[in-house]
């Protein structure tokens, strides 16, 4: 499927005919924006990643941009419903005519092993590395250093501290002729046109009118040396954050607009990464980074060689910076739609991070739940003082480990090509794995979304309604299991407990349960595998893990049964974490115990339920006996 292009510039449009496209609804997955249709004339500019529905000719194929020697590709809409090929190179010095390489196309008949496969092919103004005066002036000269001290000594387990800054140094880049910076000189930014016609930003505006004091290439390992020597020196700093310039929507880097006299973005992007790259392997273990605003494929294919960890959606907005006063709510719900459809393709380079929150927001418990089963880091930005503690206990434990999922979290495959946030029907649903169940969160994101003819997210308060959906075992994609697989084969019913509810459910595979949410609520379920610890006596056991929990499944870190000639039947749990453990059994226990130690415990309804204390350490699980 070979583009034709026939004119020589930095920026190239060829057009790519894609059969059946105007009859199949498709979804395009790029930057942070999912547009559903049937007629390509809505493909936005930008576009980094689109999927093709299956039909009954032909399975899902996914069509990516990449990079062609010095140029970048992109998809947009193009004329008589095809998909156009744009090729730029950022530098009006940089131009070409033929292209052997701009698009992959790959096709298969699982969605996410189809992203997975394509990865596998896929290989303000600093003045000086120091910190600002609030550090240096610290308690009268202690410095940054003192005050990551002071804070690791009353918050001993924290283990990390990290520092941020901007992929050219700072917003702004270096300030020119300043002693000790590496050389540099102010650039004034280009927009590309496929960017002048996205979403505006007044971050990027006022970037564009001021430039940016920008390191020559071939000094970019000095820019990132004084960065990172000056944080892991003076003040004990173990991980750092990189930002590109990306506002919301669009995947930009700065770079891409300041490549003209430096041989277009790619060769540029080079330089830079290959310096990051570098210094980070130096001074912070390897992949100590959090990328953010890092959404555009130059930096998937170019950047990710020393990154293991990725914001994949927007800042989270407390309320609309646009004066929606809805926002507080709506907003929310795009945060997670974004934050799981970017993850398909996403987290084949990084591991996704679904940024922070606020435990005293109105919508807190809808985040909370959204943060806890993506397998990812979980942090909050609420002012000091200002912390639901019950909230949090749901997601930390007492040492301030976390129940990670051993996977990240997806879309289920029936949502891949539905719109979750504006069309006043669709729940998002997204899984992931622990070590013996699945968990599934559904979550009623309706009521805003992007809006092509505004160019930014707006309230679509029509759709802000009760929503159902189905959900059941065969939603989990038990194959995507690596870590840990869940032994589902031969599993005649799975227990599925409802954390929200408190309630069991026992589910064929194939069968599904209806769930309904009001607006911007949830619902988290455990889906685990039932397994006959004892044929003889009939006796079926599943491990559900911490009631207390929001990642309930998590705490659950090892599962064991055996039967005695006597005819005993035991089943042992180890449990991470403290609180109320609940199993399915379908018969009640004659005992349980917990550490050893005869302990109280409930039946009811299926569902077994003990206290299990704190052990002291998320590194020393309980172990829990079932006896029978």
């Amino acid at each position: 499927m070979a583009p034709n292009l026939s004119k020589a510039t930095d920026d190239l449009l060829g057009d790519v005919a894609v059969d059946g496209l105007k009859q199949s609804p498709r979804f395009t997955l790029k930057g942070k924006d999912l547009a559903v249709d049937g007629h390509p004339a809505l493909l936005d500019n930008e576009t980094q990643m689109m999927v093709l529905d299956r039909a009954a000719d032909r399975p899902y194929v996914l069509l990516l941009p990449i990079v062609d020697g010095a140029f970048r590709a992109s998809l947009q809409s193009g004329e008589d419903d095809h998909v156009a090929l744009c090729l730029e190179s950022g530098s009006s010095v940089v131009k070409g005519s033929v292209f052997r390489s701009a698009v992959y196309l790959h096709a298969g008949d699982d969605p996410f092993e189809l992203v997975r496969e394509a990865a596998r092919v896929m290989p303000c103004r600093l003045i000086k590395f120091q910190e600002n005066h609030k550090f240096r002036d610290y308690k009268g000269g202690l410095g940054l250093g003192g005050l990551v001290r002071e804070m690791k000594a009353a918050f001993p387990t924290g283990e990390q501290g990290y520092v941020w800054h901007a992929l050219c140094g700072y917003w702004g880049g270096l300030r020119p002729g300043t002693p000790g910076l590496p050389p540099n000189k102010v650039v004034a930014p280009k927009l590309s046109p496929g960017l002048k016609r996205t979403m505006e930003d007044l971050a990027v505006d006022k970037i564009v009118n001021n430039g940016v004091g920008l390191v020559d290439p071939e000094h970019a390992r000095e820019l990132y040396e004084g960065l990172h020597t000056c944080g892991t020196r003076s003040a004990a700093i173990y991980k750092n954050r990189v930002e590109n310039v990306l506002r919301h929507k669009w995947s930009m880097t700065l770079l891409e607009m300041v490549c003209e006299e430096y041989g277009g973005r790619v060769e540029l992007a080079k330089a830079y990464f290959r310096g990051l790259t570098d210094s980070v392997r130096r001074h912070f273990g390897g992949n100590g980074v959090i990328a953010s605003m890092e959404h555009c494929n130059d930096f998937m294919l170019l950047g990710t060689e020393a990154v293991a960890l990725g914001r994949v959606g927007d800042d989270f907005w407390c309320t609309d910076p646009s004066g929606d006063p809805n926002g507080t709510f709506w907003l929310q719900g795009c945060h997670m739609v974004h934050c799981a459809y970017n993850s398909l393709w996403m987290a084949s380079f990084i591991h996704p991070d679904w940024d922070m929150f606020q435990s005293t927001h109105p919508c807190a418990a809808f985040h909370a739940a959204s943060r806890a089963v993506p397998g990812g880091p979980i942090y909050v930005s609420a002012s000091v003082g200002s912390h639901d503690f019950a909230l949090l206990r749901r997601l930390a434990l007492p040492d301030g480990t976390i129940l990670r999922c051993d996977h990240h979290a997806l879309p289920t495959r029936d949502l891949l090509f539905l719109d979750p946030l504006h069309d006043g029907k669709t729940m998002l649903k997204i899984w992931n794995l622990n070590r013996f169940s699945g968990v599934l969160g559904a979550f009623n994101c309706q009521g805003g979304g992007w809006s092509p003819e505004a160019r930014r997210n707006k309230c679509w308060s029509q759709c802000s309604v009760p929503v159902t959906a189905r959900a059941g075992p065969a939603d989990v994609e038990w194959k995507q299991g690596t870590a840990h697989p869940v032994a589902v084969d031969g599993a005649a019913h799975f227990a599925v407990y409802f954390v929200e509810a408190r309630k069991l459910e026992l589910l064929l595979p194939e069968e599904t349960v209806e769930i309904t949410l009001e607006p911007f609520n949830y619902e988290l379920l455990v889906v685990a595998p039932v397994r006959v610890v004892s044929p003889e006596k009939d006796i079926r056991f599943a491990p559900i893990g911490l009631a207390n929990m929001l990642n309930t499944g998590g705490a659950v870190q090892a599962f064991e049964y055996s039967e005695v000639d006597n005819g005993e039947v035991t089943v042992e749990v180890a449990v991470k974490g403290a609180g109320e453990m609940a199993a399915y059994s379908s018969a009640k226990p004659r005992l349980c115990k917990v550490e050893g130690e005869d302990a109280e415990f409930a039946y009811k309804d299926g569902v077994v339920t003990v206290a299990v204390p704190w052990s002291g350490s998320s590194s020393k699980p309980s172990r829990v006996h079932y006896v029978y």
